[in-house]
Order: C-alpha cells, then structure tokens, then sequence
C-alpha cells in the first residue's frame, strides 16, 4: 500500500540520499528501529517520527502525509489542520498568565483566581 508508513520512510530516506546508517546518525532514532519501520514490523512513536521527519528535512505536507500513515490513513484527513497551525492557537490557553510567584493553589484552582 503506498500510504504505509515504512514504505514512506523508506521512500524520503532514499529521495535524501540516506542509508538507513545516516538517517539513524542524524535523528538519533536507532539503526535497528529504521529497518524495522521501514519493513513494517513496528509502528513507531510519535517521537521517532518527529525526529525522523525533521531529519530527512521533510515540508509540512510530507511530514503530514508520514503521520497519516502512522494511524493508517492513505492522505492527512480534509479538516485536519497540521500540527503548527493547531498548536499556537492553544498556547495562549495552555499556558496560564504569570503575572507573579505562581502556588500550588492557583494552579489547583486555575481561572477562579482562588487557591484553598
């Protein structure tokens, strides 16, 4: 199937000009785990793939066409928006307002301005 994951990695890996010795060198993820991706007998972590995408310089499209094929997808679902378009807009919620020494309480308790 040519949206399967391994087939992909194995596709950019070789488009890059990598062997599966210098994709491991610069994305940290180990020898043995590209083989067994690229041949199917492992799904990989969303680490592994972040780290793998990166270096095999892949643009956005390609990087979400790789994680598509992780969950099994032929092509990034339509809606779908990838990661960096999503993440920024959560930030702002994600990360509470630090206007001075942050305590367990305000924490426990965000968005009512009490602690216990």
């Amino acid at each position: 199937m040519p949206g399967d994951f391994g087939t992909l990695l194995r596709q950019y890996r070789l488009s890059a000009g990598l062997t599966q010795e210098g994709l491991a060198e610069q994305s940290g993820v180990s020898t043995h785990a590209i083989s067994v991706l690229e041949s199917g007998r492992r799904r990989p972590r969303l680490s592994s793939v972040t780290r793998l995408a990166m270096a095999l310089g892949l643009d956005p499209a390609d990087r979400d066409r790789l994680l598509a094929a992780v969950r099994g997808q032929q092509e990034p679902q339509p809606g779908m928006e990838p990661v960096e378009r999503v993440v920024p807009r959560l930030l702002p919620y994600a990360v509470p307002e630090r206007s001075g020494p942050c305590s367990v309480e305000r924490v426990a308790h965000p968005g009512t301005g009490q602690g216990r």
